[in-house]
Order: C-alpha cells, then sequence, then structure tokens
C-alpha cells in the first residue's frame, strides 16, 4: 500500500465523475492501493463508485475486506450498504468482511440501512446467512430497534425472526427499548405480524409498551393490531397516567359499537374479564364517556354488559346527571329506561344527589331541559327533594326565566297527581322563599296563577321585598320594548291574581313594583310620535279588532278612566298580541299601550292613581303578549 494522493481521490470528492474514475482505474493497477492522507483507499472508492469488477479485483489479489476509513471509522461494509452496492456487499461478505463493525457514529452496516429507511431486507438476510456466526444476538436487537424506529415493516419482522432463531429466552439490555420510538410505527409492525413466533418476540421486546399499543390500536380503529396485542398479553385494563383503560379510549373514540363489541369478544376469547366500571383519574367510567359523547350504540352495548349506570365521577355526576345537564335526544334519554325495564338488574337511580345536592330532576330543570324533567317524573323522581341551597323542583321551575318552564308546570302537577305524589307546594328554601313568592319576584302571573288555584297559601304570604323582586332581570340591557311590555304587564297582572286571591296590596309592594319600573326604565319610552305620525301603524291599528265595533285604534285613545269599563280580565285573551307579532313595530305599538294607560297622569302620592293603574288599566295589555 503506497501513500499518495492520486488523481482517484480527487476525483472521490465529485460525485458526478462517476465515470471518470471508472476510467481512470484503467490507468491504476489494482496491486497497487493507494492511500491518501485521510486514510481513504482506492478499494473505498471502487466500492463507493459501484466498480464491481475493480473490487472483485482487489478482493483477489488478497486485499483486506474490513479496513477502515480511520476519519469516519466507515468499513468496506459500510460504504457497500451506504450506496447501496448490493453485488460489492455480498463479495466483501464473502471475502470475510465484518458485519459487526461499528464505525464512529455508532452505526454497523445494518443500522446504516435502517438510518436511510430502505426496507432493504435482501441485504440484511445477506448478512445473517453469510456471517451468521459473527451476528450478536443483541445487535439484532439494536437492528431491531432501527428498523422500528425507522417504520421498516419489512426488515422489523426479518429481525424479530432472527431473535426467534438466536435463542429466544436470552435476556435483553436494559436499555433495548427507547421510548421515544413513534407508537404509530410500533403499531405499524404489530399490524402486519400474524405469526405466533413473531408475537411472542415483541411481547418480550416491549412488554411494558404493549397498553400504550393497544390504546393507540383501539384509538385508530385497528381490529386486527387490537387482537394481536392481546394475543401477546396486553392487559385490557390497565390504565396511562390519567387512569383511563382501553375501554375508555375505545369508548370516546366514535360511536362504533362494532369495535366495541369485537373489542369485548376478542377479551372473552382469551379468557379475559374487561373491568366496565373502572374510572380515570376524574371519576369517570367508559359510561361517562359514551354518554357524554351522546353515542347511543356505545352507551346501550355497555349497559347490556353490565356498566353501572348509578356510579358518580368526582363531581358525583351520574349517567343521568350528565344527560340532564345539556340537551340530549330524547330517543337516547328514553332509551336509558326502556333498557334497564328490559335488563331487571338494576333500577335507575333517580334521586341520586351529586356533591351540590342536585337531583337529576333539579340539573334538567337548571339548564331548561323539560323533556327529560317529564321523563323523570313519569318514573318516579321525587318533586319535594331539595339541593343544598333547600330548592325543590318547583323553586326550579318559577325561579327559572331564561327557559320558559312557566309553561312547564302544569304537565308538573299532571304527572306528579298520576304517580299520586303529593307536592309540598308552600315548601320554603335556605332563605325562607317559598316557590309562590319566587313566581311572584320573578313575574310569572300564570304559574302564580296555578300555584293558588293548586293551594298555595296566601294567609302567609309576603310579598318580595325590592332585593330580589325582579333580581333575574338585568337593568344593565337597555331591553326592546316588547319584552319591557311583557314584564312591566305580567307584573301588574300577578298584583291582580294575589288581589282576586285575597291579598290587599300595601304600599310598600306596590313602591317595590314601581321602583322595578323605574329600575328597567319602563316609563323612558316616548312613543306617541309614531302612533299619531305613522300612517301604516295608524292604519293597521284601526283594522285590528279588540272587541266588536271596538279597534286598538280607539283605544288606546281613550282615558284610563273610559278604557276601564271596556276591559275585562282574561288570562288566555292572546288574539291582538298575535296580530301585533305579524307587524314590524308591534312590540312598540303594545309598549304604547302600556305607557299610554297605565302611566299617563300617574301621581306617586295619590294611591288611586296607582290602584288603577294596577287593577284595571293594564287588564287588556296584559292578554296582548307571552308572559
Amino acid at each position: 500500500m503506497l501513500r499518495r494522493t492520486t488523481p482517484i481521490h480527487h476525483a472521490a470528492k465529485r460525485i458526478d465523475l462517476a465515470a471518470v474514475v471508472r476510467e481512470l482505474f484503467q490507468i491504476y493497477k489494482c496491486d497497487m492501493n493507494y492511500i491518501d492522507e485521510t486514510g481513504l483507499t482506492h478499494f473505498h472508492v471502487a466500492i463507493q463508485f459501484g466498480c464491481d469488477e475493480v473490487v472483485e479485483k482487489f478482493l483477489e489479489l488478497g486485499q483486506n475486506p474490513n479496513i477502515l476509513v480511520p476519519e469516519t471509522g466507515d468499513s468496506p461494509l459500510h460504504l457497500a450498504v451506504m450506496f447501496d452496492r448490493k453485488k460489492i456487499t455480498e463479495m466483501l461478505l464473502r471475502s470475510g468482511a465484518d458485519p459487526t463493525l461499528v464505525n464512529a457514529a455508532g452505526l454497523t452496516p445494518v443500522d446504516i440501512i435502517c438510518k436511510g429507511h430502505r426496507d432493504d431486507v435482501d441485504s440484511v438476510k445477506m448478512m445473517f446467512e453469510l456471517g451468521n456466526e459473527k451476528y450478536p444476538l443483541w445487535l439484532v436487537h439494536g437492528a431491531l430497534k432501527s428498523a422500528v424506529s425507522n417504520r421498516l415493516v419489512n426488515l422489523a419482522k426479518l429481525l424479530l425472526r432472527r431473535c426467534a432463531d438466536q435463542e429466544l429466552n436470552s435476556s435483553l439490555p436494559e436499555n433495548f427499548y427507547y421510548p421515544w420510538i413513534d407508537e404509530v410505527t410500533r403499531v405499524r409492525v404489530f399490524k402486519n405480524l400474524h405469526d405466533d413466533d413473531s408475537l411472542e418476540i415483541v411481547s418480550k421486546i416491549i412488554d411494558e409498551q404493549l397498553r400504550e399499543l393497544l390504546h393507540l390500536a383501539l384509538r385508530n380503529g385497528e381490529k386486527k393490531t387490537v387482537e394481536s396485542l392481546l394475543r401477546c398479553g396486553a392487559n385490557p385494563n390497565s390504565a396511562n397516567a390519567q387512569g383511563s383503560t382501553a375501554l375508555h379510549i375505545v369508548c370516546k373514540r366514535n360511536d362504533d359499537d362494532d369495535l366495541v363489541k369485537a373489542f369485548f369478544n376478542m377479551c372473552d376469547a382469551i379468557g379475559q374479564t374487561v373491568f366496565v366500571d373502572a374510572r380515570d383519574e376524574w371519576g369517570d367510567t367508559a359510561l361517562h364517556r359514551a354518554v357524554r359523547s351522546r353515542y347511543t350504540k356505545t352507551t346501550e352495548l355497555l349497559l347490556r354488559r353490565g356498566a353501572d349506570p348509578n356510579l358518580a365521577n368526582e363531581k358525583g355526576l351520574t349517567l343521568l346527571h350528565t344527560i340532564c345537564c345539556e340537551r340530549y335526544n330524547m330517543k337516547f334519554s328514553k332509551m336509558l329506561f326502556e333498557l334497564d325495564d328490559q335488563t331487571q338488574q338494576r333500577r335507575l337511580q333517580v334521586d341520586a344527589r351529586d356533591d351540590l345536592g342536585n337531583t337529576s330532576l333539579h340539573l334538567a330543570l337548571f339548564h331548561g331541559n323539560k323533556g327529560m324533567a317529564e321523563l323523570l317524573l313519569r318514573n318516579g323522581s321525587d318533586p319535594n327533594l331539595s339541593d343544598a341551597e333547600g330548592s325543590t323542583a318547583l323553586h326550579f321551575i318559577c325561579k327559572d326565566y331564561y327557559h320558559k318552564l312557566g309553561e312547564f308546570v302544569e304537565l308538573f302537577f299532571k304527572i306528579c297527581d298520576d304517580n299520586r305524589q303529593f307536592v309540598q307546594i308552600d315548601a320554603q328554601d335556605k332563605l325562607g322563599r317559598t316557590p309562590l313568592q319566587w313566581a311572584v319576584a320573578n313575574v310569572k302571573p300564570l304559574v302564580v296563577n296555578l300555584l293558588l288555584y293548586r293551594g298555595a297559601e296566601m294567609s302567609r304570604f309576603v310579598f318580595p321585598t325590592e332585593s330580589f323582586y325582579g333580581a333575574r332581570f338585568n337593568p344593565k340591557i337597555n331591553y326592546a320594548s316588547g319584552i319591557k311590555l311583557i314584564r312591566a304587564s305580567g307584573a301588574l297582572l300577578t298584583i291582580e291574581i294575589l288581589e282576586s286571591a285575597g291579598y290587599e296590596l300595601e304600599w310598600s309592594d306596590a313602591l317595590t313594583v314601581m321602583k322595578f319600573f323605574a329600575k328597567h326604565r319602563l316609563f323612558e319610552e316616548n312613543l306617541e310620535k309614531l302612533w299619531y305620525d305613522d300612517v301604516m301603524v295608524a292604519s293597521y291599528a284601526k283594522k285590528l279588532g279588540v272587541f266588536p265595533n271596538l279597534s286598538l285604534y280607539d283605544l288606546i285613545r281613550m282615558r284610563p278612566e273610559e278604557a276601564e269599563t271596556q276591559l275585562l280580565f282574561e288570562l288566555d285573551t292572546w288574539s291582538c298580541a298575535r296580530h301585533l307579532h305579524m307587524f314590524d313595530d308591534g312590540c312598540r305599538c303594545r309598549f304604547f299601550l302600556f305607557v299610554r294607560w297605565a302611566c299617563a297622569n300617574l301621581n306617586f302620592g295619590e294611591f288611586s292613581r296607582l290602584e288603577l293603574c294596577h287593577r284595571k288599566i293594564d287588564r287588556k295589555q296584559s292578554s296582548l303578549g307571552p308572559l
């Protein structure tokens, strides 16, 4: 070997000079292996540029097949696989090249194949067959790690079989498994393994990772991979850091009951029991997740597999609590009770309480879920149970403003009658307030009327104080005229109902109501211009009859005393309001009616005027809009 830098060394630095290198080898013979200052030889260059005949001639003349490039530590075999020279790789191996040599980067030739993202099964198989005695098991393990981390499925299968051929039960290095290996890659490897030997090998290599793989396979809907993992010994009840088991994962994926069924069937087939009521760190079971995601088919399957619908999570929420917090499809809700009747394993505990003392009925009413409230009542929910604040179901109905539960109160009493349940109509919350007081305070005349009809006690009734009368209405919002009219006329109609039941209105009560009017700016609208200057409004009002021979236009021009003789107290007279809703300015028209009749010439110093406002003037107006 002569130390000299030749044109071949210079040409080797340019990959585009491959033809030049081949021509130069016609000049430089193989009996002299020149080496430059870096340790690169003509032999290395011939391998790099795929000069098969030159490499063969070097080997025939006794060239060492393991001569290293000092700068990189690469052996001829490293260079051959690096540049994908398969024929040269075979020649080197047959001439005694060592496939276990490690270069300066710590890589074997097989590692280089894997790092190059080449699923080159043929080259690796050649190294095993031609260098069997030289390839220890620990290097096979290292190569397997590289193959898996680089997503080389076919190469991984070959390496797994190699492990089986070389002492399956040998111990593995403690640091063999690297957690940074992509889980998706590992699942892909599993997906392509179906022979028992490979599965057994994998189970030994990555035993502690089987749980993560099982969860990922379920998340991706890989049924065959799930089956393979379970056969390898993956525990379906093993939980991750958040406490989620395989069942939690599959029930969160989507409403794929086929995958859930398959999962249960696989576990049954291998005799593995699935803990259907296992809880995660938030106390949720798989059933909680399925219900929260509104997965009807999965929920039904879990219940049929014995999931307990009465288990509560850390917030004390059961299956029914969860459903009542949102507007679920009623078909879904009814299915739960129908299935409960069919299985006869356990009755749904409709009156279970959460951590705040709420029953499912309380939550259904709080969220305006009238359909669910009806379903709960028909299935025996107790209407008299109270929450942490002492509020019963009737309190919730009377406190509500946003969900129009006033329309539900009649059905509420009817269902309780059908169930022969006595409703404690005068129950007091922790503030000492009854449902009747809340209904008055929240301006619900129809509810007030029904409560009195159902026997609410008037002898001990105390009119709501200013602190909570109308407290649910936000005075900072300047609502449309129609909404103002609904509140104002509703308040006056409520007083009329109370008085008709024998309540004597005190001056302080009237002042509370008028302060409510003032706080919500019910006296600030000046709408006479609309009525007197707008021809279309006037024309429409003339056509709209309130009574025979009396139009809306005529009625609004009467003095309060005159209008009083024309109006009757009727709760169900809504036809005029429906007509006004068809008109763009209908709400403003109705509000003007209230202002004109109820507020004109009002003198706070004369109770007779106020009484007239409360008792007579607004009777008809309160019937012109929904409560």
